[in-house]
């Protein structure tokens, strides 16, 4: 047995001998010319301005010229930067649904994600703040379900505790 993985290290150690001189004759020849830091920088827009003719075209007839899309074209289902100048805003999107069904194609000031097929809101003035339920508005809450007849789980799930809490604290008042 130990004689069988001897043999198979010294075969692997030769086979690695081999594959390393092969190795070392194969002449690697550089597949692009070398990086000169003296060259200008490359505009993105301009960039791809040539590789996007005809999504741009379709884009400009959909949107009238105000929707242009940043990134090089690959294909109708890949994700894309485009910037709205009508709106300003920046946003990614497919070419698919850029120029697809009405419900899919980019809105000034909406925001997107409604699974109905409908936009869910405005984005503009949109910043709505959640109102922090304080400890003293708690209280009285809890408070009034008390006054009100409420059971301690209904006032656990409307408080969003945990039930075992609100029995307690009905066991030691009494109410139970």
């Amino acid at each position: 047995m130990a004689r069988n993985k001897r043999k198979r290290k010294a075969r692997k150690q030769r086979q690695l001998k081999r594959q390393l001189q092969q190795l070392q004759r194969v002449k690697v020849t550089p597949i692009f010319p070398p990086f000169s830091p003296l060259e200008p920088p490359v505009d993105a827009e301009a960039k791809h301005f040539e590789r996007n003719k005809l999504y741009q075209g379709e884009l400009n007839v959909k949107y009238d010229d105000n929707v242009t899309v940043l990134e090089r074209y690959i294909s109708p289902q890949a994700s894309l930067l485009h910037r709205c100048d009508k709106c300003g805003t920046t946003f990614y999107g497919k070419p698919s649904h850029m120029l697809g069904r009405d419900y899919e194609k980019h809105l000034c000031g909406v925001a997107y994600g409604a699974t109905d097929r409908t936009r869910t809101a405005y984005t503009s003035g949109y910043n709505k703040t959640k109102i922090k339920d304080t400890s003293k508005q708690r209280e009285k809450k809890f408070k009034e379900m008390i006054r009100n007849g409420y059971y301690y789980k209904q006032i656990a799930s409307e408080l969003k505790v945990y039930p075992k809490i609100i029995k307690d604290y009905f066991i030691s008042e009494g109410l139970i």
